[in-house]
């Protein structure tokens, strides 16, 4: 007999807003457990910033620092090794000549 509930059961998010999401394979593989504490802590952080159509967020470095509870320097040098490591991807997104921002694109994960 074949569950008639589980074929009309659908699941809605009702947020008004944006959030990331992060796979399983993205972080349940080598490259992502030989990041140190900070750059995994980082990545986990950028996620609620990031568009789902365009997997970019241009977050500042004090908000992310704020978020995980390290200094500003741990975070600048956890985005170097997220970025070596194939993880993200860094930019400059310029909003005008007053206003350039670090520009960070989610990749796939390295395999």
């Amino acid at each position: 007999m074949q569950d008639e509930t589980a074929e009309r059961f659908t699941v809605r998010d009702g947020r008004q807003r944006g959030y990331g999401v992060v796979y399983l394979d993205h972080i349940d593989n080598d490259a992502f457990r030989n990041l140190d504490a900070a750059a995994r802590l980082t990545y986990f952080a950028l996620l609620p910033f990031v568009g789902s159509a365009t997997q970019q967020a241009w977050p500042k470095v004090s908000k992310l620092a704020a978020i995980i509870g390290y200094s500003e320097r741990t975070v600048y040098r956890a985005i170097k090794s997220l970025h070596e490591a194939r993880f993200i991807a860094v930019g400059k997104l310029e909003f005008n000549r007053a206003r350039r921002v670090n520009l960070y694109t989610l990749l796939e994960p390295p395999t």
